[in-house]
């Protein structure tokens, strides 16, 4: 699976699209009920997770995260290294767990 494969099965599932203005950035949010499909997509991508919720962040997941807002200790995040830099999944539940929102950016 490509990155640009994985943007558009992502696209395709049922979400509110927040950001989807340029190639590199995507970004959502996702029902709780639609969530396992979410994540099964993102890990045939990125495989696991690089921080998985409730683990603290690693100095390395701030690297990846930072710029992008950061990965909490309730957040999820995928990395995916190559020459060109990290594409770079950040899955962030709601309070109130019902919602999720994801940032999906391709590293250049």
């Amino acid at each position: 699976m490509t990155f640009e494969e994985l943007r558009s099965a992502v696209k395709a599932m049922p979400c509110k699209i927040r950001s989807d203005a340029v190639e590199f950035y995507f970004e959502a949010v996702f029902a709780k009920a639609d969530l396992p499909a979410l994540i099964a997509s993102l890990e045939t991508y990125f495989g696991p997770p690089h921080k998985v919720a409730e683990q603290e962040p690693s100095p390395e997941a701030d690297k990846y995260s930072g710029r992008y807002g950061g990965a909490e200790m309730n957040q999820t995040l995928y990395v995916r290294t190559k020459e060109t830099g990290a594409d770079v999944a950040l899955l962030w539940p709601w309070t109130g767990g019902e919602c999720a929102t994801l940032k999906l950016v391709r590293g250049q």
